[in-house]
Protein backbone atom coordinates (compact mmCIF):
# COMPACT_ATOMS: atom_id res chain seq x y z
CA UNK A 1 0.00 0.00 0.00
CA UNK A 2 1.14 3.24 -0.90
CA UNK A 3 -0.01 6.78 0.49
CA UNK A 4 -0.09 9.60 -2.58
CA UNK A 5 -0.72 12.87 -2.43
CA UNK A 6 -2.64 12.04 0.55
CA UNK A 7 -4.88 9.20 -1.01
CA UNK A 8 -4.51 5.74 0.23
CA UNK A 9 -4.13 2.78 -1.69
CA UNK A 10 -6.79 0.27 -1.08
CA UNK A 11 -6.40 -3.90 -1.96
CA UNK A 12 -9.31 -5.99 -2.17
CA UNK A 13 -8.71 -9.92 -2.96
CA UNK A 14 -12.11 -10.96 -3.80
CA UNK A 15 -13.16 -14.90 -5.28
CA UNK A 16 -15.84 -14.22 -8.14
CA UNK A 17 -16.63 -17.97 -7.54
CA UNK A 18 -18.24 -16.88 -4.61
CA UNK A 19 -21.09 -14.94 -6.14
CA UNK A 20 -21.90 -12.65 -3.61
CA UNK A 21 -20.62 -8.55 -3.79
CA UNK A 22 -19.96 -8.05 0.14
CA UNK A 23 -16.74 -7.18 2.42
CA UNK A 24 -15.50 -5.20 5.17
CA UNK A 25 -16.36 -1.33 6.25
CA UNK A 26 -18.19 0.45 3.31
CA UNK A 27 -16.37 -2.03 0.51
CA UNK A 28 -18.42 -4.06 -1.50
CA UNK A 29 -19.93 -4.25 -5.13
CA UNK A 30 -17.24 -6.16 -6.73
CA UNK A 31 -18.25 -9.30 -8.76
CA UNK A 32 -17.30 -11.97 -5.82
CA UNK A 33 -17.01 -11.90 -1.75
CA UNK A 34 -14.25 -10.00 -0.28
CA UNK A 35 -11.53 -12.50 1.13
CA UNK A 36 -8.89 -10.04 2.17
CA UNK A 37 -8.73 -6.24 2.07
CA UNK A 38 -5.84 -3.77 2.72
CA UNK A 39 -6.96 -0.37 3.60
CA UNK A 40 -3.88 1.64 5.02
CA UNK A 41 -2.47 -0.01 8.01
CA UNK A 42 -5.78 -2.62 8.43
CA UNK A 43 -5.53 -5.91 6.88
CA UNK A 44 -9.13 -7.50 6.78
CA UNK A 45 -8.81 -11.52 6.18
CA UNK A 46 -11.49 -13.91 5.84
CA UNK A 47 -10.96 -16.78 8.15
CA UNK A 48 -13.78 -19.57 7.89
CA UNK A 49 -16.91 -19.15 5.44
CA UNK A 50 -20.64 -20.26 6.80
CA UNK A 51 -23.04 -20.46 4.02
CA UNK A 52 -26.60 -21.20 5.01
CA UNK A 53 -27.39 -24.35 3.25
CA UNK A 54 -31.28 -22.59 2.47
CA UNK A 55 -29.76 -20.30 0.41
CA UNK A 56 -29.43 -21.10 -3.40
CA UNK A 57 -25.66 -19.98 -4.31
CA UNK A 58 -23.68 -22.20 -6.57
CA UNK A 59 -20.04 -22.13 -6.27
CA UNK A 60 -18.53 -22.61 -9.77
CA UNK A 61 -15.04 -25.03 -9.63
CA UNK A 62 -12.01 -22.37 -9.75
CA UNK A 63 -10.47 -23.52 -13.41
CA UNK A 64 -6.50 -22.65 -13.38
CA UNK A 65 -3.30 -23.54 -12.56
CA UNK A 66 -0.89 -23.64 -9.30
CA UNK A 67 1.79 -21.00 -10.02
CA UNK A 68 5.09 -19.50 -8.01
CA UNK A 69 5.58 -16.45 -5.97
CA UNK A 70 7.86 -15.23 -7.97
CA UNK A 71 5.71 -16.14 -11.57
CA UNK A 72 2.80 -14.18 -9.63
CA UNK A 73 5.07 -11.20 -9.73
CA UNK A 74 6.06 -11.45 -12.67
CA UNK A 75 2.52 -11.35 -14.17
CA UNK A 76 1.61 -8.47 -11.76
CA UNK A 77 4.34 -6.03 -12.80
CA UNK A 78 3.80 -7.21 -16.53
CA UNK A 79 -0.09 -6.30 -16.06
CA UNK A 80 0.92 -2.97 -14.26
CA UNK A 81 3.64 -1.94 -17.50
CA UNK A 82 1.03 -2.98 -19.79
CA UNK A 83 -2.08 -0.67 -17.97
CA UNK A 84 0.81 2.03 -17.59
CA UNK A 85 1.66 1.86 -21.44
CA UNK A 86 -2.17 2.01 -22.40
CA UNK A 87 -2.51 5.54 -20.58
CA UNK A 88 -2.51 8.85 -22.90
CA UNK A 89 0.33 10.63 -22.03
Amino acid sequence: MKKTNNRIEVIAWYCPTIPLSYGPKEFGGLPGLILELHDDKIVYLVSKIDINSNLDIKINEVKGKIITEENFDKIVEQTHQNNMNAMPK
